[in-house]
């Protein structure tokens, strides 16, 4: 054979593995996210500081984000997309949640078992699903600590009332522990348990009238009708306890603390675990005081003494800021 043929048929014989040196690695493969939110973003609650931390973690990582939202009123939309996002096959995971939505989210991750869930709630361990608790219980504890101090600094004689907005019913473990924190300080203060949709129109509506009829301050266990909650509260000269993310500068004087769940680190954490093939599918994850991803931030603007007798009382416990 020729010797220029031999030439070219060597070069040609060595082309495909002169190609990656010639062109570099290939990008590593996208991780693709679907956040399917039960409402609206914009809360400045659980789901916004789930947002945050999935965009921080797409600057660390090659995470590829949807973001699918509803009418936290209209739980079918939520289930539409979530359905629709289960079946596109499209997600690597399927980021949702909601408390009294777990009977809705187990038929579909069961529809789809290649799926990989992570949900912020309680609903039944499934093998493709990891599940994310917020134990908010002794935060609220400490809410009613707070609001009965600030109650008895207030009106000392009693007459007005401390009122739980629950969206989760009377015997939840938040309306329990925030009963008990009022009691431990304040055992004759009034104490009203008015039921609250997750709505923050209608949670307005609700707490403007209690508030006008009486009750002093309100807390609630729900990020979505807080900012109704705190609205109410700053429009009938009145106090309330912020929940889910930091909205103690949203009524400056009307404010007294925030009860804080740490979604943004939690989230990042997640994805980036579940990109590494290391999220516990099938567990629960509790969230809680000892791990200070819940925390209760006082307000700045605290009466000094009502901040003196509530670090006396609750003695520094681990995962409760008690500084502004």
């Amino acid at each position: 054979m020729d010797r220029r043929l031999w030439i070219l048929v060597l070069l040609f014989a060595s082309f495909p593995f002169l190609l990656p040196a010639c062109g570099g690695q290939s990008p590593p493969a996208l991780f693709r996210v679907a956040l399917v939110v039960p409402g609206t973003l914009g809360d400045h609650g659980l789901w916004d500081g789930v947002y945050e931390g999935l965009k921080a973690a797409k600057e660390t990582a090659p995470i590829d984000l949807d973001v699918y939202q509803s009418q936290s009123e209209i739980p079918s939309q939520w289930e539409e997309q979530l359905t629709s996002a289960s079946r596109s096959g499209r997600y690597d995971l399927i980021i949702t949640g909601g408390r009294d939505r777990g009977h809705l989210f187990l038929p579909i991750a069961r529809q789809f078992p290649q799926q990989h869930y992570a949900y912020f709630g309680n609903p039944s361990a499934l093998p493709n699903t990891a599940i994310f608790l917020f134990r908010t219980s002794e935060a609220t504890r400490a809410a009613g600590v707070l609001a009965g101090l600030m109650a008895q600094s207030l009106d000392p004689k009693g007459k007005q009332s401390v009122a739980w907005f629950a969206t989760r019913g009377v015997s939840s473990p938040e309306s329990v522990a925030f009963e008990q924190g009022l009691r431990s300080v304040d055992p004759h203060r009034p104490l009203e348990f008015i039921p609250v949709p997750e709505d923050p129109k209608e949670s307005y509506s609700i707490a403007y009238a209690a508030f006008q009829q009486g009750v002093l301050i309100g807390a609630t266990d729900s990020s979505i009708s807080s900012l109704g909650i705190l609205r109410a509260a700053a429009a009938a000269d009145a106090y309330a306890i912020g929940y889910g993310e930091d909205q103690r500068d949203y009524y400056p004087g009307h404010v007294l603390g925030s009860i804080i769940l740490k979604a943004p680190e939690v989230a990042r954490s997640m994805v980036l675990q579940a990109k590494a093939g290391t999220l516990p599918f099938g567990d629960t994850v509790e969230l809680g005081l000892e791990s200070s991803h819940v925390l209760l931030l006082l307000s700045p603007d605290l009466p000094p003494t009502v901040r003196r007798d509530l670090q006396e009382i609750l003695h520094h416990p681990q995962g409760i800021a008690l500084a502004p």
